[in-house]
């Protein structure tokens, strides 16, 4: 389960941190789940309140850290823009290896 870290940005300080779904949304007067949704789209909840994962809780078997759940949303981006039409796959190389990856059209 990931955990959450909420920044007030009228203010720019931080209200929590380490927080589950559920005392996040305590923390914000709305359901857990639909707050944890903001920090997936990257949007401003009310127009001033930022939400980003921070971490994991023990009990998540997977472990997912903060640097492979960012990757993991840069892939559901990927997928996005090739679903809506808004990007190709193009090839690069890299170090003299080819690699694909999405491009914005």
């Amino acid at each position: 389960m990931n955990t959450y870290m909420v920044i007030d940005r009228q203010n720019n300080e931080i209200i929590g941190k380490g927080l589950p779904y559920k005392e996040l949304g305590e923390l914000l007067d709305i359901d857990g789940l639909t707050a944890s949704r903001y920090a997936v789209t990257k949007t401003l909840l009310q127009d001033r309140y930022e939400i980003k994962v921070d971490g994991t809780l023990d009990n998540n078997p997977l472990k997912f850290t903060p640097r492979q759940l960012e990757e993991w949303d840069k892939v559901r981006e990927a997928a996005k823009l090739l679903k809506t039409g808004r990007g190709k796959i193009v090839a690069r190389t890299v170090n003299g290896e080819v690699i694909k990856c999405v491009e914005r059209i």
